[in-house]
């Protein structure tokens, strides 16, 4: 079966990608034989390698094309259709995650594009695998931390929405 593809990588800065493609825009981070990847899908993808020798392995870390959605009723189309309907949801219903499990993956992340701008720049000159080996500490943090939000997401919005019909089915028969 045929279909159509399209995939353009444009580089943000050493180290740091914009990948965009018919689904929509993703990134993928780190220095060369290592990087995190988050699919347009909200796939999340991480490899190794060896550069030059064409040895690698590549595992998905989340998501998958049979993820449910962690919105009900929205099937995925991207990262810019889940920002728009999470922020629906929250517009309706308030905050679902708290400032401070937000503020712990961003700083994960920002600790981790940190680490990827450095290494090509020679920042982080303290050995010859100190800088991949922080690199791979917050790429796991960072994936962690996202992993642990999105489960609260999913939890905290079924547990809610599940109260929001008991009160509306409640109201209509009260």
């Amino acid at each position: 079966m045929a279909k159509f593809q399209f995939r353009k990588r444009k580089k943000l800065a050493p180290g740091l990608y914009l990948n965009i493609s018919r689904n929509g825009f993703g990134v993928s981070a780190g220095p060369k034989g290592a990087k995190i990847s988050k699919s347009a899908t909200g796939r999340i993808t991480g490899s190794v390698g060896v550069p030059g020798s064409g040895i690698s392995y590549r595992r998905r870390l989340s998501g998958s094309r049979k993820d449910k959605s962690s919105f009900p009723g929205k099937e995925k189309n991207g990262i810019l259709s889940d920002i728009q309907n999470k922020t629906s949801y929250i517009a309706v219903h308030g905050n679902v995650l708290s400032s401070s499990e937000i503020r712990r993956a961003l700083a994960y992340l920002l600790c981790l594009l940190f680490i990827s701008l450095a290494i090509p720049f020679g920042f982080l000159n303290q050995g010859p695998g100190i800088p991949i080996l922080l690199w791979i500490i917050f790429a796991f943090l960072y994936t962690r931390e996202s992993l642990r939000n999105k489960r609260k997401w999913k939890e905290r919005t079924k547990a809610h929405l599940a109260v929001c019909e008991h009160l509306v089915d409640s109201e209509i028969l009260g």
